[in-house]
């Protein structure tokens, strides 16, 4: 059965799968817990779904504290809130060298803009898998089957979004259309 826009948003971020989410501004968080062969620790990773086509990235600094000499050697499960979330298909780890000079350049970069505020991130190559609902107002993060929710699309409320796919592993990065008019004239978009 198709559910409406609604339903699904009830159904993904207030139901009992859903994930607690720390928001901070404009910037969401969940907490992680890792066990490395040096250490455990829970991470605050970023969720960003425009960001990360691989999926998912640590900080080498945390990945060395924990014991995790490689990409590979990262967890392919994630305790999510009390659920166990398997890396689907295609998402994998990277990791982001932090501990080098160049790292803290003068010239800004995104990874520059963004230090301090989490461990790691979990991005579009991640997210972009699941049904994704976010919803700030009740710092909940809900992550569906694709297959088990099905949306009727033509249901209100709901905006239409692009899909522009990026990397190997064909990440989706959602884009909203914005159209700015002044009476009849349209004066800008974004």
């Amino acid at each position: 059965a198709r559910l409406t826009v609604a339903a699904a948003f009830e159904r993904l971020c207030a139901g009992p799968s859903s994930i607690p989410m720390e928001v901070t501004g404009s910037r969401h968080f969940v907490s992680v817990p890792f066990s490395g062969p040096k250490g455990r620790a829970t991470l605050r990773l970023h969720v960003d779904t425009g960001g990360n086509t691989p999926g998912l990235m640590i900080l080498k600094s945390v990945a060395d504290r924990l014991g995790f000499a490689s990409a590979e050697a990262l967890p392919t499960t994630l305790h999510l809130g009390e659920r166990d979330v398997p890396l689907p298909e295609g998402a994998r780890w990277i990791i982001l060298d932090d501990t080098t000079p160049a790292a803290g350049s003068a010239k800004p970069s995104e990874y520059a803009m963004r230090k301090g505020y989490a461990a790691g991130q979990i991005g579009a190559g991640f997210l972009s898998r699941f049904t994704l609902c976010i919803d700030p107002a009740r710092g909940r993060l809900g992550l569906g089957d694709p297959r088990d929710v099905h949306i009727d699309l033509a249901s209100r409320p709901g905006i239409p979004v692009m899909m522009l796919s990026g990397g190997p592993n064909a990440a989706l990065y959602p884009f909203i259309q914005i159209h700015i008019r002044k009476g009849d004239e349209l004066v800008a978009g974004f």
